[in-house]
């Protein structure tokens, strides 16, 4: 169920044209850790593929309160 939650909150930020691949999460105490890739078109700018991660960051943030995000940004190959 939370990790359901989490993968909306993520679909809901990332844009429809971009992938999520290897979603690992874990738990410590109340700290959330979330780790994934996100491919994103290679055409996007350094500055607007960055604004994309800053969104899904914001809103697990907002759900979870506390958490350690590290989100790997990669191209997406045709």
């Amino acid at each position: 169920a939370e990790l359901d939650r989490l993968v909306a909150l993520i679909d809901a930020e990332k844009g429809a044209d971009a992938r999520v691949l290897g979603l690992r999460t874990r738990l410590a105490g109340r700290l959330s850790f979330i780790d994934f890739t996100l491919q994103v078109p290679a055409q996007l700018t350094v500055a607007e593929a960055h604004a994309r991660c800053d969104r899904i960051e914001e809103a697990l943030l907002r759900a979870l309160g506390e958490a350690s995000i590290n989100i790997h940004l990669e191209p997406l190959s045709d």
